[in-house]
């Protein structure tokens, strides 16, 4: 008996501890909009009809029309001729919180040679999200609809489990969807650096 408490305990713990260092994944319970469906909601975000897509290294990104935090609107083509970050993420998932040193270090190095993040949140409060910007410094846009796996342009996009970072070529092409750790300055750096020759 004692050995198999042990054993569902050590299960526990190794399956708690593949969780935290993989991501957080979607709830099973929630469902994708209906395809051939045209998305909107009250904050204004939007994503293309035909229901959701999978973006693969190489394809280009299409375009989006969202509302950030403030209310402005944000679109994927303003940042044409960008290095852009989209970067699916909620405050409440460790994995992401552990990324942001990563980010904001190369925001600060990257920002004035064309390096651009946009926040996808996926978190239903915007009271702890703000509060969890500020205490982080984090002064990037930030796309949220208080929808949480709901938000439309995560579930256009297929998205599953975050952190999902997404590094977009100012082709507009998706170059990674894993910009993140110790791999993402470089990839940013490769980026800028192969686009501007």
């Amino acid at each position: 008996m004692k050995s198999s408490i042990a054993y569902a305990a050590a299960f526990t713990l190794v399956m708690a501890a593949s969780l935290w260092l993989a991501g957080c994944g979607g709830s099973s319970e929630e469902k994708p909009p209906e395809k051939n469906q045209e998305s909107t909601n009250e904050t204004g975000s939007f994503y293309p009809p035909g229901g959701p897509i999978e973006v693969e290294k190489g394809d280009p990104m299409g375009d989006f029309t969202a509302t950030d935090i403030n209310g402005n609107r944000v679109s994927l083509s303003d940042y044409k001729g960008k290095v852009v970050l989209l970067d699916f993420w909620a405050s409440w998932c460790s994995p992401c919180e552990r990324e942001i040193p990563n980010m904001k270090e190369a925001y600060e190095k990257y920002r004035g040679k064309g390096f651009e993040i946009i926040g996808v949140s996926l978190d239903h409060d915007q009271e702890s999200l703000n509060e969890f910007l500020k205490a982080n410094d984090v002064d990037w846009v930030q796309i949220f609809t208080g929808h949480g796996w709901e938000t439309p342009i995560a579930i256009h996009y297929s998205v599953k489990a975050i952190p999902e970072p997404w590094l977009i070529g100012k082709d507009g092409h998706l170059i990674t969807k894993e910009a993140r750790g110790e791999y993402l300055e470089p990839l940013v750096k490769q980026a800028l650096k192969e686009e501007s020759e």
